[in-house]
């Protein structure tokens, strides 16, 4: 993984084009953005950045800066992810909506990029930094908010095990085996956004694991007459591991390849019921909705509505 590690520092940049590199360092990570010494003669920093799955870990250390994201370059699907901000050291004031926030060491923050927003750090700042794709924060719980709910303490708690979790890993991304980026990815997005305040959600605003729901019956929906639709085309569709989303899928009581099945046969019911018997076979509503056996779909019909198929087509 020692190929997926990079970094970028002001020190072989002359002083006069560091702001103008720093910003750029910046805006590499995410999209777009501004930035400024915020009064001071320039800006000396250096970054450091692993890819980690679907995810970028980074160590971000700078001297007194602003960073800005102006309105008109907000939207258009530019800066798609949200950031999670582990302050270590120095002070960072956040502005977005109006709204102004004071982050210090040994705190936390999650962010939406999109938004036009500002951050000033009057002093010299280090942070650990968990870049997301905006989905993926989503669906593990990030919602728009008043910025003052989008912070949570990493000094105990499960805040704690987040911050220790993003740091070990971050000190061991060259060791880390590639078969295990996903699973470890997985694991922290479940933990990052976990200490937010989710019980303040607005009413009618789905919790994540609803919307994930949603979109895994959607997506089946869509996808039922496919003979080879099952859990891992859904997880690659969705971007998200099996693990996920049969966590998601667990309120149902039951699985999801379950689910796919019982929908079929619902379906075939449905078109056996409704159908001609003279141009209509067993076989055809079997294959139609994505059996690939016609005795294995009598025997499962069976079994489901406690008659065979042929019942419905006398």
């Amino acid at each position: 993984m020692a190929d997926k590690m990079t970094f970028l520092g002001t020190s072989e940049i002359s002083i006069s084009d560091r702001p103008r590199f720093w910003a750029d360092s910046l805006s590499g990570l995410c999209g777009k953005l501004h930035a400024d010494p915020y009064g001071a003669k320039t800006i000396d920093g250096e970054i450091r950045c692993g890819i980690l799955g679907r995810l970028k870990l980074c160590q971000i250390a700078a001297t007194r800066h602003r960073v800005s994201l102006p309105s008109g370059l907000a939207g258009g699907g530019r800066h798609p992810v949200v950031k999670v901000v582990l302050q270590t050291e120095g002070i960072s004031v956040f502005e977005q909506g109006g709204l102004q926030l004071t982050i210090e060491p040994g705190e936390c923050f999650a962010y939406d990029v999109s938004r036009p927003h500002r951050i000033y750090n009057p002093t010299s700042t280090k942070h650990l930094v968990v870049i997301v794709p905006k989905e993926l924060a989503l669906q593990h719980g990030f919602r728009h908010s008043d910025i003052a709910d989008q912070r949570y303490t990493a000094r105990h708690g499960v805040g704690r095990l987040v911050y220790e979790l993003v740091s070990s890993t971050f000190k061991e991304m060259t060791a880390i085996e590639p078969e295990c980026e996903e699973e470890l990815a997985e694991s922290i997005l479940n933990l990052l956004f976990l200490p937010l305040p989710h019980g303040q959600r607005e009413p009618g605003n789905p919790s994540p694991g609803d919307e994930l729901r949603r979109q895994i019956k959607t997506y089946i929906s869509k996808n039922l007459q496919d003979p080879e639709l099952c859990i891992e085309r859904i997880a690659a569709a969705l971007n998200c591991t099996k693990r996920y989303l049969h966590m998601a899928f667990a309120n149902e009581g039951t699985t999801i390849a379950k689910y796919i099945w019982m929908v079929r046969l619902e379906q075939c019911r449905h078109q056996l019921e409704t159908a001609s018997r003279n141009d209509t076979t067993i076989t055809d509503v079997a294959f139609t909705w994505g059996f690939n056996s016609s005795s294995h779909f009598s025997r499962v019909f069976k079994e489901k509505f406690g008659v065979p198929p042929s019942h419905y087509l006398r």
